[in-house]
Order: C-alpha cells, then structure tokens, then sequence
C-alpha cells in the first residue's frame, strides 16, 4: 500500500463513527466507494465519510427501511398496484431490488447503475439478488433510457454523485424519454431533497412534462418522493383504499403510513424548467 492510500486509510479511520468499520474502500472511475458496518448495519459512502450515506441495509433485518425515503418510494405500487416491469436506476446497495424481489417476485426490474464498483459492493456487501426477476446493467442511466425499446408501469430515479442528482438525469429532455417509456398508465417515482436549491425547478420540471405530479415528505428527513404521470387524479382517500386493497404492506414497508405523507399543497409555481445544458 502507497503512502497516499495510508493517508487515505487514516483519514477514513478518524472520519468513521465509533464502533464501526471498513469493511471495503475503493476509488473508482466516479467516486470514492466505501462500505461501513456498524452494530449489523451496513452503509454505503460516495466521497469521504463526511458525506451523506447512500444506501444501509441492516443485515439481522434487510427488510427494514433504515433510511425513510427507501419505504416511502414504493407508494408507486399504490399507483400501480399490478406493476409488471419496473426500471430502477441507481442501483446503490440494492435495497429496493431486494424487497422487490423478496415480496413482488412478479415484478420484472431491470436496475441501471453507471459505476461496476457500485454494483460489485452491491452483491458482495448488500446481497443484491441474484435473481431471474433482476437485471443489472452497467451503464449510464440516461443512455439506457434513450436506447431502450421496453415500456415499463413504473421507473425509479435514485440516482445520485457526490452532489446531488446529476443535471442529466434532472432535465426536460430526460423526463420527455422517461415518459416515452412509461406504459398506460406508467409513473415516475423520483427520491429528491427538498432543501435543495433545484428541488422546486425539479418539480416544475415534472408538471412541465406529465399530466399530474404528487409529492410525498419524509417525516423525520430531507427526502421527497416525486410521483408523477399522465393519469386520472388521486387523494389521500385513493391511496388508502389502494393500500387496504393490496394487503397494506409490502414486506416490513407500511403502505398505509407512506400514502399519509402526501403533500397536497406543494407548489413549483414560478420554479423554472430544467434543460439539458
């Protein structure tokens, strides 16, 4: 090991909470990659330890939602209860494959991540199903989207760099391919971070795109789920009736607690547009 991978080491040491541990670190292409464990739960770091975990999965329990945004996406599934195909893209620790392959087998997902280190953590720290249900592609998202020929009732933007969601990934044109690609009655369902200063322009962005656009909140963080499609209109009444008629949980997720967290009021007015640049 060089000098500058013992310094690196060392800062990572001195950065990570007490009691864990480095359980994997590389550099790849994109990112710094780090897994950490502590007390059963595994995270997933891009950048240094200073950074916002990516994704943790408790491994006495994968099926808990450690973080509130990963339970709160699957209110898709009250949109589209008899979802067949599902496109994920950002693969992180592969929580949401591993819940939907565990309790929606049916569902055929194919799961895009740009970075190969990503995905490798992903089956050899998180164990990222192994799964005729799953594809993995290892490619860049927006790319997928714009060669793909499949239709899909639902796709999933997790996608995230050091920053925030890439611009690519957050623009007009994106979403017009993303809608392309939506079968009747498909949605978008999009993790933000409402405190963020483009979360409103990604909003707008939405309703410039699709008929109808909800926003779900987290209670206990900076997460917003986006929903959005061209679709008859639902309230909070639709999404519990959706819930209650589809056995109200998928695996340990509450459907009837994340369809509460719907957000009626929330308003792009004014916001602009995003365009690729």
């Amino acid at each position: 090991m060089g000098k500058t991978s013992l310094v690196l080491c060392a800062f990572l040491l001195a950065c990570s909470p007490v009691g864990s541990r480095i359980l994997f670190q590389e550099q790849s292409d994109f990112t710094l990659v780090t897994v950490v464990e502590e007390e059963g739960v595994r995270c997933l770091y891009f950048g240094d330890l200073a950074e916002e975990r990516e994704t943790c999965i408790d491994q006495r329990d994968p099926d808990r939602s450690v973080f509130e945004y990963t339970a709160l996406m699957f209110v898709g599934f009250l949109f589209q209860p008899e979802t067949r195909t599902l496109l994920l893209i950002g693969v992180g620790g592969g929580y949401v494959p591993g819940v939907i392959s565990r309790h929606r087998p049916e569902v055929q997902v194919d799961a895009v991540d740009i970075d190969p280190v990503v995905v490798e953590v992903a089956r050899r720290y998180f164990n990222l199903p192994n799964s005729k249900g799953l594809k993995v592609h290892v490619t860049d998202g927006r790319r997928f989207v714009e060669e793909s020929t499949q239709r899909y009732d639902q796709i999933w933007l997790d996608a995230f760099d050091e920053e925030y969601v890439p611009p690519s990934l957050s623009s007009r044109q994106f979403l017009e391919a993303v809608q392309a690609h939506l079968a009747d009655g498909g949605i978008l369902v999009e993790n933000l971070h409402r405190s963020h200063p483009r979360f409103r322009a990604q909003m707008a962005t939405a309703e410039a795109v699709f008929e109808r656009v909800w926003v779900f909140y987290g209670d206990r963080s900076d997460n917003a789920v986006i929903v959005a499609g061209n679709r008859p209109a639902a309230g909070l009444a639709e999404l519990l009736d959706s819930a209650e008629a589809n056995g109200e949980r998928i695996g340990a997720i509450d459907l009837i607690r994340q369809a509460g967290r719907l957000s009626p009021g929330a308003s792009a007015v004014g916001a602009e547009v995003l365009e690729d640049e």
